[in-house]
């Protein structure tokens, strides 16, 4: 088969990369039924790009398709909701030993820049900002342990949360996540990590329990516990 003109790879590229980025962006909120037109009008492409892109967005788990009613965007359920906070925290906690066992070899700057970011960072509400520093701090702990597969998967989580879940429920939490992110940093520069996962255990059954607190499927909703 012939390969695709390099403009026609072009276009599917633009597509995908503004699609993801209105997702970030939340202008299209979890559960929104994607309308073709209002994308085509909205980025100036036809419909044929826009599928492709949405097609490959579904392959990461930001958006999702039903037969004869075409794209939606991801909106986790309880038991997903569930679900990705516990496979998260066991990838978290394996970011922590390889960073663990890595620091000697490896510089700690880029976690310490990361927290003194995220500190410096003090907004009346968890926003996308919020979002975004909080991300590249628990990202800087799996650079710090040296794989890329771990980290890449970890950053998958990351917007698949911030697409699917409400994380404005995360605002009462705030100072907790802040005291939270300085233990974890400390516990990992002593090579404490026991103390290091323990921490991020309650960092991430917190957060899990706000969102769960705010979605329509919480009156089946337990507080989160990792086995």
């Amino acid at each position: 088969m012939a390969a695709a003109p390099p403009k026609a790879l072009s276009k599917d590229l633009a597509a995908y990369q503004a699609i993801k980025n209105l997702l970030f962006q939340r202008r299209l909120p979890p559960g929104q039924k994607i309308i073709y037109r209002d994308l085509e009008e909205t980025l100036g492409m036809s419909k044929t790009p826009i599928i492709t892109a949405l097609a490959r967005l579904e392959s990461e788990g930001l958006v999702v398709s039903h037969q004869n009613r075409g794209f939606y965007v991801r909106e986790l359920s309880a038991d997903e909701i569930r679900q990705m906070y516990d496979l998260r925290i066991r990838m978290e906690w394996l970011a922590i030993d390889y960073a663990i066992d890595n620091r000697a070899s490896r510089s700690i700057d880029r976690l310490a820049t990361a927290l003194d970011r995220y500190l410096a960072y003090t907004p009346p509400f968890y926003d996308a900002r919020s979002f975004q520093l909080d991300s590249e701090f628990h990202a800087a702990i799996a650079d710090l342990g040296g794989n890329s597969f771990l980290l890449g998967m970890l950053e998958q989580f990351y917007l698949t949360g911030w697409v699917s879940v409400n994380v404005a429920a995360m605002t009462p939490l705030i100072d907790q996540f802040r005291a939270d992110h300085r233990d974890i940093f400390t516990a990992i520069e002593r090579g404490d990590r026991k103390a290091a996962k323990a921490v991020l255990r309650r960092h991430l059954g917190m957060a899990h329990d706000a969102i769960a607190a705010a979605s329509t499927a919480t009156m089946q909703f337990a507080p989160f516990t990792a086995r």
